[in-house]
């Protein structure tokens, strides 16, 4: 998860994001904490899991 969270920081750190959240007025980018990660994460794959037949056919 940390190398996870690492990677989401580093997008969100970088120059076309930066740019983005200047042209969007977003001044402030709050991460999620490890814990809303995980929670994240499991949300995304209860969402897969759900309706992956119907994407499938």
């Amino acid at each position: 998860m940390a190398e996870l969270k690492g990677l989401y920081d580093k997008i969100l750190a970088g120059d076309e994001t930066a740019e983005w959240l200047k042209d969007t007025m977003l001044l402030e980018v709050d991460t999620m904490t490890n814990d809303q990660v995980v929670e994240h994460i499991e949300n995304v794959k209860n969402i897969v899991n759900e309706y992956k037949d119907i994407v499938v056919h």
